[in-house]
């Protein structure tokens, strides 16, 4: 589940092409550079989990975290759909009707575990190229995980803060 968030996190700085141009498929590009990256997870669910496991994932419910990372030209240059699948590490994902166009995202990545399991993230949002704000429900089957399934709905944001520390 963690792995869930911490790709969510990356995600949210996915990026493409050249900074504020915008590609004849009106995919508009982010900048390079540094950028924070915020994400609230606003609902977990996990029918079938035991109270304390419950009471856990509620308690994480709310709760902010926030990172900084450097956004390379290269890494500008794969696209969204591309960063999408590279941020389930670990795991054989596609994207499936994949879409930035014009500064408004939306897409699903459809990730296969090797335990057998997998999720399927629908992704929202809006984007320029110095911002971005997304809703991202994640559908979650893993038969290691009490119930077997859960979803979980979290809000990323990032801006883009500058050059990248030396």
């Amino acid at each position: 589940m963690r792995l869930i968030m911490v790709s969510a996190l990356a995600l949210a700085v996915a990026a493409c092409g050249t900074a504020g141009e915008e590609r004849a498929d009106s995919e508009i590009q982010i900048k390079a550079g540094k950028w924070s990256q915020s994400m609230v997870v606003d609902k977990f669910e996990l029918p079938g989990a035991p109270p304390e496991v419950a009471e856990m994932l509620q308690g994480m419910v709310g709760q902010e975290q926030t990172t900084e990372s450097c956004m390379t030209q290269d890494q500008v240059d794969k696209g969204w759909a591309d960063q999408a699948k590279q941020s389930m590490h670990g795991q054989a994902c596609e994207t499936e009707a994949f879409d930035a166009d014009g500064g408004t995202l939306s897409g699903k990545v459809i990730c296969t575990a090797e335990n057998g399991g997998g999720a399927t993230m629908t992704i929202d949002g809006e984007y320029d190229d110095k911002q971005m704000s997304m809703t991202m429900t994640a559908e979650i089957n893993d038969p290691t995980m009490p119930g077997g399934s859960g979803t979980m709905v979290m809000t990323v944001s990032g801006k883009h803060l500058g050059d990248c520390d030396a």
